[in-house]
């Protein structure tokens, strides 16, 4: 009998169900005192409800964590909502998120909170939110809604410049965040953007490292 190739998707997976395994489910992950426990899985039949009755097909990397390791649960800030959550938490609006989420093209634009295609999984406080996007051209990378234009932006660690340089940002002044913004959204940082297993990865590694939020 053939044994199927582990994918490089299995091992990530397989690893982070270990590292996870090792947090101590008791004790608070955060300053939001968000328990480092997960929620149970999700079954094939819910994850399926789900996707039909929005029109999507979750993207593998979460779905497959949906359905082999929690459905919510231990994540940056407030933690990770599950699926029934998210949706309560984006409530209703004018778009699905079967509608494709077209990105802004710099801060002159405005995308609201209820975006089209965006099923927000992390609240982080006041008015600020990371979301996974399920449908469009930007389908499978994570975006995070800040209350000021252009609303979303994408999870890109590492920015550069248009050179190829580092680039942060460069001080406190509404222009040093506009200007930071639109290297977010710049086309070259695209390659540069999260999923939804990288971001929640680079979460459990700050735990490790002691500067998880």
């Amino acid at each position: 009998m053939l044994v199927p190739a582990v994918t490089s998707l299995d091992q990530r997976l397989a690893t982070l169900r270990t590292r996870l395994a090792a947090l101590p489910a008791a004790s608070s992950a955060n300053w939001a005192e968000v328990s480092y426990e997960l929620k149970p899985p999700a079954s094939e039949a819910a994850v399926t409800a789900f996707e039909l009755a929005h029109g999507v097909t979750l993207p593998e990397d979460y779905r497959r964590f949906v359905l082999e390791i929690a459905d919510g649960g231990a994540g940056p800030s407030y933690g990770l909502l599950g699926l029934a959550d998210a949706i309560a938490e984006r409530r209703d609006g004018v778009w699905g998120l079967a509608d494709p989420f077209e990105p802004p093209a710099s801060c002159a634009d405005w995308i609201d909170f209820r975006a089209p295609g965006v099923l927000p999984l992390q609240y982080d406080g006041c008015e600020y939110y990371t979301g996974l996007v399920l449908s469009g051209p930007e389908r499978g990378h994570m975006w995070s809604y800040v209350a000021v234009p252009p609303g979303w932006l994408p999870v890109t660690p590492e920015l550069v410049d248009a050179d190829g340089a580092p680039y942060a940002l460069r001080g406190s002044e509404p222009s040093d965040y506009t200007a930071w913004y639109d290297v977010m959204l710049a086309p070259w940082n695209r390659g540069r953007r999260r999923t939804f297993l990288g971001w929640y990865e680079a979460w459990v590694d700050d735990v490790y490292r002691g500067d998880g939020d």
